[in-house]
Order: structure tokens, then C-alpha cells, then sequence
């Protein structure tokens, strides 16, 4: 009966070691089950705005940019010029802001590059397959915006006649020398060569006709020509030299 009771006992004990064993490991297996999925759990990253944002019309020519979400400007597309590859675009009808103030743009298709403020009217513009883009005011003003300047040289007040190509931008006003005792009449014309940065002016003098005609200025590959009012034609090259 001793016995009986003994074994009894001993095959409780075992038993419940046995169980506390299962507990034991089912509770290891829980915590490492727990501590793998936290290192597995994969954290979600929300998706970044791109740093442009670029819409068109339906040509596919952009209106609006937006830079990391905001307004950066809005354009015209009736108002602007592409560089020869199609891969630069100026702007000079550009606004921002609810104020709407008036600005030009350089950009490409996909982003903005450069801006300025400034509210003019445009005589002529052009923009480069390097970047540059080239305005003229009717204030005599030239403005040249690039990824890193923007910039604006008055050349003339009240320009009569202008010429705009890559080599540089030439303008011409009528004048009056009252330096000496007999007066008489002139066309100053002035010139800035893009390559160098080189500005020059030169006085032409003419003889007043009865009746006055507008100055008239045109440029070939390597001259300027130059119909004064009294009709005469003078011939320059590009660094303002006459050629006879």
C-alpha cells in the first residue's frame, strides 16, 4: 500500500514536470515566434513627392511647374521660344503667385530652371541649346537668364531699330549734336557681343532730308546693315567697324 502510494506520487511529480516543461518551451517558442516578427515587420514608407511637377496642354508645352509641391510659375504658351534641339524653353509671359506678378522662365519640358521678375514688353527673344535665353525690350533693355545669372543691360533709351541674333544684340537711335556751333544729326548705334561681353558705340553722322524716314537695321551671317534716314546704307561688322 506504502509502495502503491509512492509510485503514485513519483508518477505525479513526473507528470507535472512533464507539463511544466511543455509550458516552459511552448512559452520560448512563443517569444521567439513574437521577437522574429517584430525584426520581420517592414516599416512603410510613404511615397515621395517628386521635386517636379510639370503640366501642358494638349501640345505637350508646359503651364504650370511646381517644385516639391509648390507653385514655382505658370506660363503662356503663346509667348514663348524653344531652343533649336527643342530642348530649352523661354518664357516671357510668365506669372506667380496670387498676386499674378509677371516674370520670365527658363525650363526645360521636365523642370524649371531659372526665373526673374520683371514686367516688360518684348521686342524679340530667343533661347540657345546651351541654356541662354536672350530678351529685348521695347525699353532698350537686354535680359539674359541662365541657370546661374540673371541679368539686364540697357543699351539705349527710345531704340529706334534693333537687330537680335546669337552673335549679340545691336540697337540705333536718332540724335542731335549740339556740341558744336552748326549742329547736325546722327545715328548712334550701339552693340553687345554675347561671346566676349564686349559693348561698343558708334556715331554715324547723315544729312537731314526734307522728309525723314524710320532707321532700318538687318544683319547677315557677318554684317550689319544700317538704312539711315536719308536713306544712305552703311555697312558694319559685328564689333562696329564700317565697312567701305
Amino acid at each position: 500500500m506504502n509502495l502503491s502510494k509512492s509510485l503514485f506520487k513519483m508518477s505525479k511529480k513526473l507528470a507535472k514536470s512533464a507539463v511544466k516543461d511543455v509550458k516552459k518551451s511552448t512559452a520560448n517558442s512563443i517569444k521567439k515566434s513574437k521577437k522574429s516578427k517584430r525584426n520581420n515587420t517592414s516599416t512603410h514608407t510613404p511615397t515621395a513627392v517628386p521635386e517636379w511637377q510639370v503640366y501642358t496642354d494638349k501640345n505637350g508645352i508646359p503651364t504650370d511647374f511646381y517644385k516639391n509641391g509648390k507653385e514655382w510659375i505658370s506660363v503662356d504658351s503663346d509667348y514663348m521660344c524653344i531652343s533649336p534641339s527643342g530642348k530649352y524653353y523661354l518664357f516671357y509671359s510668365a506669372y506667380y503667385g496670387e498676386s499674378q506678378s509677371e516674370y520670365i522662365a527658363l525650363t526645360t519640358q521636365n523642370e524649371g530652371i531659372n526665373k526673374k521678375a520683371c514686367e516688360i514688353g518684348v521686342e524679340s527673344a530667343f533661347v540657345t541649346d546651351e541654356g541662354i535665353g536672350y530678351l529685348y525690350s521695347d525699353e532698350g533693355d537686354l535680359h539674359i537668364l541662365t541657370a546661374d545669372k540673371k541679368s539686364k543691360r540697357h543699351l539705349c533709351d527710345d531704340p529706334e531699330a534693333y537687330v537680335l541674333i546669337p552673335n549679340g544684340c545691336f540697337v540705333a537711335v536718332t540724335s542731335y549734336d549740339t556740341s558744336k556751333l552748326e549742329g547736325h544729326d546722327q545715328v548712334i548705334v550701339k552693340g553687345m557681343l554675347f561671346d566676349s561681353g564686349k559693348t561698343w558705340k558708334k556715331v554715324i553722322d547723315y544729312e537731314s532730308p526734307d522728309e525723314e524716314d524710320e532707321i532700318i537695321m538687318n544683319a547677315s551671317d557677318d554684317t550689319i546693315l544700317i538704312t539711315l534716314p536719308d536713306r544712305n546704307i552703311v555697312r558694319m561688322d559685328f564689333d562696329g567697324n564700317i565697312i567701305k
